[in-house]
């Protein structure tokens, strides 16, 4: 029989009023704060009101339901401010190669165990002489 692996943890976040999650409602609440308090003190004419209602319930959805990658809009739009200020372009992430300190160590163990035996322990003192030396005579040509 087949077996498929599910992730056991599925995200999703909690409805709170209908079909809506927290982020959403609150979202909805401010514009429609915003849109009585505009009408109470400007008090527009029916157009007007309608254009600032629009506006303000366009501004609510980009902020509580629109996604760009992902991402809610505020913070798309404080990284790219970012990168605006900074001009910094290039992402900052840098991978550590596992391999080599696990070959590092590898190596010092053989090295280890070289020096151990007079022979070999000759042959790796000569040839560290001989990288110095090159070093040296690399340093003068600079």
């Amino acid at each position: 029989m087949l077996s498929v692996k599910v992730e056991r943890e599925i995200k999703q976040e909690n409805r709170v009023i209908g079909p809506f999650t927290l982020r959403q409602t609150i979202c909805l609440i401010i514009a429609l704060a915003a849109v009585a308090t505009f009408v109470y003190v400007v008090k527009p004419d029916l157009e007007t009101g309608m254009g600032i209602g629009l506006c303000l319930g366009a501004i609510a959805w980009f902020f509580g339901f629109y996604k760009k990658n992902g991402i809610y809009i505020e913070y798309f739009i404080i990284k790219r401010i970012k990168i605006l200020c900074f001009k910094n372009t290039k992402r900052g992430y840098r991978t550590k190669n596992r391999y080599i300190g696990m070959l590092n160590a590898y190596y010092e163990e053989r090295r280890q165990a070289d020096l151990l035996n007079k022979k070999k322990a000759r042959q790796i003192r000569k040839a560290e002489r001989r990288r110095k030396k090159k070093k040296e005579r690399m340093k003068a040509y600079l």
